[in-house]
């Protein structure tokens, strides 16, 4: 279950429950995917990951995260990507970072305005 964060401080995501362990290998799994996705997107640029980029974004809201918690999400993540990097590197997967940034929150936006309309759509029919 997400919890809403303060400040920028705390998890993306609550610790679950011991009896839900599945919740608990979700969460590391979205993390571990949008690691991935850094590291490609630093390789590659956005065109060829287009696909990618739009399913991870479908996965956050689907999970409810907000533009909030997905910039913490990226920058837990970008962490633990540049943590190895000399200083050139870091700056230079920071940089391609904050577009992959970008646009996953337009990606996020538009799937929230997706999922209004659509919740809109219901309610008038």
């Amino acid at each position: 279950q997400l919890e809403a964060l303060g400040a920028g401080a705390g998890p993306l995501v609550a610790p679950a429950p011991e009896s839900d362990p599945g919740q608990l290998a979700a969460t590391a799994a979205l993390g571990d995917d949008y690691r991935e996705l850094i590291q490609a997107y630093v390789i590659m640029s956005a065109g060829q990951l287009s696909t990618e980029l739009t399913a991870m974004a479908n996965r956050l809201v689907a999970a409810g995260v907000s533009g909030r918690q997905a910039a913490t999400l990226h920058v837990s993540q970008l962490q633990r990507v540049v943590r190895s990097l000399g200083a050139r590197s870091a700056r230079h997967v920071m940089n391609r970072a904050d577009l992959l940034l970008v646009e996953l929150l337009v990606h996020l936006a538009d799937g929230y305005r997706h999922r209004y309309d659509s919740s809109a759509t219901r309610q008038a029919g």
